[in-house]
């Protein structure tokens, strides 16, 4: 039985570890991409390792109960992901067993580690390489120290870095582009929710916001919510992105496209199909024509 979270930091089985904390599984000293679907179901599975745990359950606690998503599709494509992170296989699995019909089983015996830095495994440690160097070569060793460090510290002062999104907020955030991608009027109404609540976790989360403005913007698309409303709500989510970052794309893209499509004499423009997102480069491309067909010479 694992033991309580406060006094688990680190997953070891087989050749992996992964890292609760920061959500990133490793194998020796390389890092090895995982999203947060595949490393929860991960944990899930270490903590009952060598049991079967049920689909139902998995379900459960990948997804939050109000959640609508194809549960049997997501769960599929969590474990293969999982899978290919691992470079394990569903005929000869070393580590993900799959019980037809009813669940999966992490198959290797699973070690859990504490946070103190003396109890890391020897795969995470730093290791430290001992060199033999003349008195010329550690003084050009300390000028470069020196330098690196006052290099890092104005970076810091210029570019402050953000602290890291709140996992509530993160996966607020998830749903909320899953339900804003389906495009139809009840899910963009649950997107709008969805980021919504991101915000609220953390307020200072520039894409939130821009989610917030492109929830807005879509429900003005499809006529749920009226034109001025649409236009209000949509720029000042968008504006509030872009005070918290100046160079968040999805923003700048929805602010411009909701200036041509609701505001002024350019609100009269089709409306958007409902196909899936448009990055904003393709947004950029398409406001452009539209800047000059309107702008060019009528025809004498």
């Amino acid at each position: 039985m694992p033991p309580a979270p406060e006094e688990r930091r680190f997953i070891q089985f087989g050749a992996f570890v992964a890292d609760l904390r920061t959500g990133e599984l490793r194998r020796a000293e390389r890092r090895i991409r995982l999203q947060i679907l595949p490393f929860q179901l991960l944990v899930a599975l270490a903590e009952r390792a060598g049991e079967l745990v049920s689909r139902e359950e998995l379900c459960l606690r990948l997804w939050p109960p109000g959640v609508h998503v194809d549960f049997d599709r997501g769960l599929g494509n969590a474990v293969l992901k999982l899978r290919q992170a691992l470079g394990d296989s569903a005929h000869q699995p070393r580590y993900i067993e799959t019980l037809a019909r009813r669940g999966y089983r992490l198959k290797v015996p699973v070690e859990w580690i504490g946070p103190a830095a003396s109890e890391r495994p020897a795969s995470v440690r730093r290791r430290i390489v001992e060199l033999r160097i003349g008195p010329g070569a550690r003084r050009w060793s300390a000028w470069i120290g020196a330098a690196a460090s006052a290099v890092l510290l104005l970076g810091w002062l210029l570019w402050p870095p953000r602290p890291l999104t709140p996992a509530p907020a993160r996966e607020a955030y998830l749903r909320g582009v899953h339900f804003w991608k389906l495009k139809t009027p009840e899910p963009l109404r649950q997107s709008l929710r969805c980021f919504r609540e991101a915000t609220r976790r953390d307020p200072t989360w520039a894409a939130a916001h821009a989610g917030v403005a492109q929830a807005y913007h879509f429900l003005g698309a499809v006529g749920i919510v009226p034109r001025a409303q649409v236009y209000r709500h949509t720029q000042a989510a968008a504006r509030r992105a872009l005070q918290l970052d100046s160079r968040c794309a999805a923003a700048l893209a929805i602010l411009a496209e909701s200036r041509f499509r609701f505001g002024g004499r350019r609100g009269d423009l089709p409306a958007l199909s409902g196909r899936g997102q448009a990055p904003p480069l393709h947004w950029r491309g398409a406001l452009s024509v539209r800047v000059r067909f309107e702008t060019a010479p009528s025809a004498t």
